[in-house]
């Protein structure tokens, strides 16, 4: 099948999930609609049956609506799909404007690098490069910038041999990573925090305070509607408002370092499911599948956790931050997190990070291969190599 077959194969069921997402649209609105007015008539008729009800059609109507989100999301998948059959129906044609060029990765002082054209528009990396992430295309312009062993490129031929003809495969990690937007100074950031000290976890008072802060609210706000006037209960908050004003300026050096990767790192974690659940027969893919497994969860499952939980600390960029703050002293409750989940993890992300982009640099190059039938694969032999001056 060529890849234009593939690309007006996708746009058709692209359009189809779209038109079902619209038909399905006014399906969503007419329910709700519905219950809402049922519950109404059932709260006439008696309370309780009416709220019993209204729980069930919520749970339902939020199934409904993940449902027709997941229907949307297929559409999306289904587009890129298109557009990256596309855009190789144009590589082809020796036309790669849609790739990266990686002009950034250019170092003037190598020794081949301008005289082979490594980086730029219409060169190597260009023509090759099917990386979607950061930390991808910066590994697949390692593999050009620098020389590897004899038994590593013997170990990388047999993965991109086994990932040539897995162009679904290839295409379905592809599509998924142009939903990726990060930012190779971000994840600077995020590495820096690996090493920062704790703020919370280890301080005793400060954990006990983020865990009592709920409760301690909940008892002062209980205290103002029954027995005292409204300034009694500020007086009340003054101890969080007080932790509050002491941690402020750490907590927001955390979120510095954190709060710009949380999307990054939800876009790693499906990529990195894709890569779990697919078994691999040669070593290199193998390992970097098995270091993505290694452990009590999968690495997707703990970095989706990570981007949960900067997620929840981004909060500070609400307005109604400051009420979750008082409430339950937010900010601490999610940096403590964070500490854990640093102190349970630490040694373990870059490795996850270095699967996810030594896979990509491979499929990079098996989809080079496969464009390339008639190529074929240097042979080393360690006696000629021997003698070469």
């Amino acid at each position: 099948m060529t890849y234009q077959t593939r690309a007006d194969n996708f746009q058709a069921e692209a359009t189809a999930l779209r038109s079902k997402y619209d038909r399905y649209s006014l399906v969503r609105l007419v329910s709700f609609f519905v219950g809402l007015g049922l519950s109404v008539l059932l709260f006439s008729l008696h309370w309780a049956v009416a709220v019993v009800f209204f729980v069930l059609f919520l749970g339902g109507f939020y199934r409904l609506m993940k449902w027709h989100r997941g229907v949307q999301e297929a559409a999306e998948h289904a587009e890129r799909l298109a557009a990256i059959n596309l855009a190789e129906v144009d590589a082809l044609e020796h036309r790669f404007g849609s790739f990266p060029d990686g002009a950034r990765f250019l170092q003037t002082d190598h020794p081949n690098a301008l005289d082979l054209d490594l980086f730029g528009p219409h060169s190597m990396f260009q023509s090759c490069c099917r990386a979607t992430t950061a930390i991808g295309q910066e590994r697949l312009a390692q593999y050009l910038l620098e020389p590897a062993s004899v038994p590593v490129i013997a170990e990388r031929q047999k993965a991109i041999a086994e990932l040539r003809p897995m162009l679904d495969w290839r295409q379905n990690l592809q599509a998924f990573g142009l939903e990726t937007a990060d930012d190779p100074r971000h994840l600077d950031l995020l590495r820096a925090w690996l090493n920062d000290p704790d703020l919370v976890r280890g301080n005793g008072w400060l954990t006990l305070a983020s865990q009592l802060a709920p409760w301690y609210f909940l008892a002062c706000f209980a205290i103002w509607v029954t027995l005292v006037p409204w300034p009694i209960f500020l007086l009340l908050l003054v101890p969080i408002f007080l932790i509050l004003r002491k941690t402020n300026e750490q907590v927001g050096r955390i979120h510095l370092r954190t709060a710009y990767a949380e999307a990054s790192l939800a876009a790693y974690a499906r990529l990195m499911q894709v890569i779990e659940k697919q078994p691999f027969e040669a070593r290199l893919t193998s390992n970097l599948r098995s270091k993505l497994l290694d452990g009590k969860q999968a690495a997707s499952a703990e970095v989706g956790r990570l981007s949960f939980i900067i997620r929840q600390l981004n909060m500070r960029f609400n307005f109604f931050a400051i009420f979750l703050n008082l409430m339950s002293l937010w900010d601490l409750r999610y940096v403590l997190r964070l500490e854990k989940w640093r102190a349970a993890h630490r040694d373990k992300l870059p490795g996850w990070f270095d699967a996810l982009r030594e896979m990509e640099a491979l499929c990079s190059l098996a989809c080079l291969w496969h464009n390339n039938p008639d190529w074929v694969l240097p042979l080393f032999n360690e006696f000629l190599r021997g003698l070469t001056p």
